[in-house]
């Protein structure tokens, strides 16, 4: 006969009669029915199994036939069950190719911001080169890129050496070579020469095509202003 509390009202004081008694079929190793229980003397400490079991460390069955204890965990075993079969079902394989999938998603992500934010850079570039050119005549873009040129040489020195020593020769003779051998694209003003026409082209469209002679007298003579001094002072 099981009381209340669900223990066995077989169970005596004596050593060997509770021996007897926990090992019937039909009980826990502490006399509690496994046909199922309201609850024991300890559900002040468990708090009705809110609190996990209070006697699991002596008898791990009589949780599972504590009626409190399934009623307040049942949820929590319902959805571990769920999620347990859910998991299951997934490869290890398909699991990386979920967070590989993500994680490239995340790099395409940030290369796209990166893009925007160089084309961005690169239209305000622009918007500032085509206001700079608004206000530059033809001459004054020439006058840019001839130096511009010459800067970015590797003939420079020997140009700049040549015109200080006053033989403007030699110093046309490098100046034709750099013509020949170097260019720069890309910026406010681009400046080449394709076969045997020189072409400086500008953010704004122009596209200004002068000989090497229109070049260097312009570089020649800016280079005069910036010294103050002309050949003739060799005389």
């Amino acid at each position: 006969m099981t009381n209340i509390m669900g223990v066995s009202s077989n169970v005596s004081h004596r050593g060997d009669s509770m021996t007897k008694t926990n090992n019937r079929q039909g009980f826990t190793i502490l006399g509690f029915s496994k046909s199922g229980f309201s609850c024991c003397s300890q559900w002040y400490v468990c708090d009705y199994g809110k609190n996990g079991c209070a006697l699991s460390e002596k008898d791990n069955e009589a949780a599972e036939h504590c009626h409190c204890y399934q009623r307040n965990n049942r949820k929590v075993t319902k959805q571990s069950t769920e999620l347990d079969s859910l998991f299951d079902l997934i490869k290890d394989e398909d699991i990386h190719s979920v967070f590989q999938t993500i994680e490239n998603r995340a790099f395409l992500e940030r290369k796209k911001r990166e893009k925007a934010e160089i084309e961005e850079r690169c239209r305000r570039a622009d918007a500032e080169h085509v206001k700079k050119l608004s206000t530059m005549s033809d001459y004054d873009v020439l006058l840019y890129a001839v130096k511009d040129w010459t800067r970015m040489s590797a003939h420079r020195n020997t140009i700049k050496k040549a015109l200080t020593d006053g033989d403007k020769d030699e110093a046309f003779r490098a100046f034709k070579k750099m013509i020949n051998e170097s260019g720069s694209g890309g910026g406010m003003i681009s400046y080449f020469k394709f076969y045997k026409t020189i072409e400086i082209k500008t953010r704004d469209g122009r596209c200004l095509t002068p000989s090497e002679e229109e070049l260097w007298d312009i570089y020649f003579s800016a280079w005069e202003e910036e010294n103050a001094l002309s050949l003739f002072s060799f005389l």
